[in-house]
């Protein structure tokens, strides 16, 4: 018999970024980011509410320390987050993808 997790709402469900494992299978926790004073994490979402718009099952996304609740089943911890909880997203599109104001893509930036 499967076992399922589903979300609902605006709630997200997370697998968290794992950075490495030791030989004795003890899960180091992952580096974070540092955007200003905020600690941010990275993951995949593995599960959407069916209110959630702006995302979808697969996508990585950088989130901050504060989410709703996390759990942990057979030794894989997931967390959940609402919607809102996400800061951004990354996701692999075509070449001749047109960027959106609010985008910008992965690859060394030029300042001059």
């Amino acid at each position: 018999m499967k076992r399922i997790i589903k979300a609902y709402d605006e709630l997200i469900i997370v697998k968290q970024k794992v950075v490495e494992k030791t030989a004795s299978g003890i899960i180091l926790t992952p580096d974070t980011t540092r955007m200003g004073s905020m600690e941010c994490f990275e993951g995949v979402i593995v599960a959407i509410g069916d209110k959630v718009k702006k995302f979808k099952q697969g996508d990585w996304v950088l989130f901050g320390r504060n989410v709703f609740a996390s759990m942990k089943r057979d030794g894989i911890e997931f967390l959940l987050m609402f919607e809102r909880d996400v800061n951004c997203t990354e996701r692999s599109l075509p070449d001749d993808y047109i960027l959106n104001q609010n985008e910008c893509e992965v690859c060394e930036l030029s300042y001059e």
